[in-house]
């Protein structure tokens, strides 16, 4: 199959905003080639020939489907490297990327998304959802622990100073003298 256009069809002749339209009807619309003709020639006065829309729309559509997957798998390759980058922003990458398979699914199929693809995804989606809560609650319980902490150090300040100045003592027992100070002394060892 031939996928250089030919440079005397008179698709390729018209104009790029009637192509554009045109691309329009076939693409987008889906519509048959009779009322493609019917519209061509009631718009620009141009009947063009079954053969040559269906030989445009093949060349047009392996072109499409590659520039389809080559920009999905750009979407996907930037999603695994926003994953490395940021893995506690999984849940809304992960919607990103469901939106983007629903859109392709819609395009694939003349029906819309299925639902079984459309469960599966909401599924994936309440699991990224509940991983992302219990990561945001773990942030909140170290950022809770950090100040907790940095107002006990404060409290504390003079006493932790005496520690620290203590030569009788190395760093590991300057660190275990100070922890046992802010947190007690029934600390697991």
């Amino acid at each position: 199959m031939r996928l250089k256009p030919d440079s005397r069809s008179k698709i390729e002749s018209m104009p790029p905003e009637n192509r554009e339209i045109l691309d329009g009807w076939l693409f987008d619309e889906n519509l048959s080639f009779t009322e493609i003709n019917r519209r061509s020639v009631k718009m620009w006065d141009v009947r063009i020939h079954d053969s040559t829309l269906s030989r445009y729309y093949r060349t047009h559509f392996q072109r499409r489907t590659i520039k389809r997957i080559a920009d999905s798998a750009r979407c996907a390759n930037a999603v695994m490297k926003e994953f490395e980058v940021n893995p506690t922003d999984t849940y809304q990458l992960l919607l990103k990327m469901a939106g983007q398979i629903a859109f392709e699914k819609s395009i694939e199929s003349k029906k819309g998304v299925d639902t079984r693809t459309l469960g599966e995804l909401i599924k994936i989606l309440i699991t990224a959802r509940k991983e992302d809560l219990g990561i945001q609650k773990l942030r909140l319980e170290r950022d809770k622990w950090e100040f907790d902490t940095a107002r006990a150090c404060r409290q504390h300040m003079a006493e932790i100073q005496a520690i620290t100045k203590d030569n009788y003592l190395d760093e590991d027992a300057q660190v275990l003298a100070i922890r046992r100070r802010l947190f007690g002394s029934n600390l697991p060892v």
